[in-house]
């Protein structure tokens, strides 16, 4: 038995309701800071928030230009931003620098053993949360 035209779409309707009522859910909001102006470096960012890529993981990422990576250091310091990109050079002396990954751990070792690497486990929000927490 085949359902009339109209019927379909509304028992389609029906079966997809639940899913974009999950979309519309409210999205976890991250600001990020660039070190400069939007230029290439700053591609990778831009485009993952013009594909939908940060939607899809239930973020509303913000993305600022900056003006130097001093500053942008200092505005994800102070809480003022939730994340950046920033040249390591920019790091002051003995900073703290989160990551999980072993590779990062060594480069960063290599590059400036004055670091202090912290080892962060967790999705992005266990991560901030870890971040915020000290």
């Amino acid at each position: 038995m085949s359902l009339p035209r109209i019927a379909r779409r509304h028992l389609l309707a029906l079966l997809a309701a639940p899913f974009l009522a999950h979309t519309a859910a409210a999205q976890t909001p991250v600001k990020f800071q660039l070190d400069w102006r939007f230029e290439g470096p700053a591609a990778l960012f831009l485009a993952s928030t013009v594909k939908g890529y940060y939607k899809a993981a239930g973020l509303d990422v913000t993305i600022d230009a900056g003006n130097g990576s001093g500053g942008t250091v200092t505005r994800v310091a102070s809480g003022t931003y939730d994340m950046g990109f920033a040249d390591l050079a920019a790091l002051p002396h003995g900073a703290r620098v989160g990551t999980s990954s072993l590779r990062r751990i060594v480069q960063l070792t290599a590059l400036r053993p004055d670091l202090q690497l912290l080892p962060v486990r967790g999705n992005l929000d266990t991560r901030l949360r870890k971040l915020d927490d000290g």
